[in-house]
């Protein structure tokens, strides 16, 4: 059963369904931990920065902006592999041109996610250094898939569908950063509206 608001229990119990423990067991994974340390000071000068923090953070339109920014290149990377599998005149070159175009739109994606990151707790730290990972991992498939698709078109198809496969896990973890533990900055009237009224 999947109930609207997170506990924050902080003791795990090992219930739930595979992927709930599977995420639960990452949260408590503190041998992350030197890697979170190692990427902090980075996260937290771009989150500070004066002109980049608020841009990235997203306080000009009242919400975070990573989930936004993550829509071009999976949009772009999955059409890729969409058209892969519809096939037709000319579908090799539009496949590979929107994987390129997936590749030039990582950036912001990248950006967005570390300056929410920097404001994460131990436990959300830790899977957000695994979602980073994992998406790191993906990137790396899909720019593969692009330098494959000249010469060996099929090698090109096969890393690109593994490349969406690897991106919908760190979708996943990205998902229970956002849902669950409720990472992602927003405009304090939206706290505001929250509160009960008497």
């Amino acid at each position: 059963m999947v109930t609207p608001r997170n506990t924050d229990e902080d003791v795990y119990t090992g219930a739930g369904p595979w992927p709930v423990r599977a995420v639960r067991r990452l949260e408590g994974a503190t041998g992350l931990d030197g890697v979170v340390r190692l990427l902090g000071p980075a996260a937290t000068a771009l989150a500070g920065s004066r002109r980049l923090g608020p841009l990235l953070r997203g306080d000009w339109m009242g919400h975070a902006v990573h989930p936004v920014a993550v829509m071009a290149p999976l949009g772009l990377f999955g059409s890729a592999t969409v058209v892969d599998v519809v096939g037709g005149d000319g579908s090799e070159s539009v496949a590979r041109t929107l994987t390129l175009a997936g590749l030039l739109t990582l950036s912001p994606a990248v950006l967005t996610g570390l300056t929410e990151w920097a404001a994460t707790e131990p436990r959300e730290s830790r899977v957000g250094v695994v979602h980073a990972a994992t998406n790191t991992l993906a990137a790396s498939l899909f720019l593969a898939s692009y330098l494959a698709r000249r010469r060996h078109h099929g090698v090109g198809v096969g890393l690109g569908v593994v490349g969406n496969l690897v991106a919908g896990v760190g979708g996943h973890l990205g998902g229970h950063l956002a849902a669950v533990r409720h990472v992602d900055s927003r405009h304090p009237s939206f706290d505001e509206e929250d509160r009960p009224r008497v």
